[in-house]
């Protein structure tokens, strides 16, 4: 039998400082609480999945260093297969400080990236081993390597970051799992035994918006009635 998803794409370490608001130009923030956690786009799916009980591969880069080492660690926690993340030699593993306010009418956060260790075309990947799966999901900026498995498999999703998070929304509403409030306690994750996912099944939806945002009355007082 095929193994589930698996997936190529970013793992990143990220370090996220909440402010009591945002400074202005030339001022000034007091940090009221700072915490760390695995993050990137592609690795927070798999970690997500893993969690849900879903058999999940991950391929990436990471530095050989202290963060690399916390970001497989947290993949493996998560039920996540991890064994195809590599170690860079020459480039530290990918990081960013994130910078969030709860103040209203305040944006909501601002990303601070250190680039670092991705996949690349020519990295040395296990084609064989991603390809059997039933889904694979490629997350990389660099079109020839996007290009690399399309040509061996027509099973692939290809995406961009946004494209990700709308994707990841989808599939775990289909889980009922549901956001009733932006703390911990306000997700709902229903237990499960397992999960089935059918062979050949492909989901497309066309877009219904260009762009979808939320606009804050504060923030565009114009817009008033």
């Amino acid at each position: 039998m095929r193994n589930a998803v698996a997936a190529i794409g970013l793992c990143s370490w990220d370090r996220f400082l909440v402010l009591d608001r945002y400074p202005e130009s030339g001022g000034y923030a007091t940090v009221q609480h700072e915490f760390e956690q695995a993050g990137g786009t592609t690795s927070n799916t798999c970690a997500t999945l893993g969690r849900l009980g879903v058999e999940v591969t991950l391929a990436s880069v990471v530095g050989n260093d202290h963060h690399g080492d916390l970001l497989i660690e947290s993949l493996q926690q998560s039920g996540c297969n991890a064994t195809l993340v590599s170690r860079s030699q020459t480039e530290p593993t990918d990081s960013s400080v994130i910078l969030v306010t709860t103040t209203a009418g305040q944006p909501e956060r601002t990303i601070i990236w250190f680039k670092g260790a991705q996949p690349v075309h020519r990295d040395r990947l296990d084609l064989e081993s991603l390809l059997d799966h039933r889904w694979l999901l490629v997350d990389v900026n660099d079109d020839n390597l996007r290009d690399e498995p399309k040509v061996r498999s027509d099973g692939m999703i290809f995406v961009d970051d946004r494209g990700t998070l709308y994707g990841v929304y989808e599939f775990l509403e289909d889980l009922d799992v549901r956001w009733y409030r932006p703390e911990e306690w306000g997700t709902h994750i229903p237990r499960m035994n397992r999960i089935d996912l059918p062979i050949g099944r492909r989901i497309s939806q066309p877009p219904d918006y260009v762009m979808r945002t939320i606009i804050l009355p504060e923030r565009f007082p114009h817009y008033r009635g």
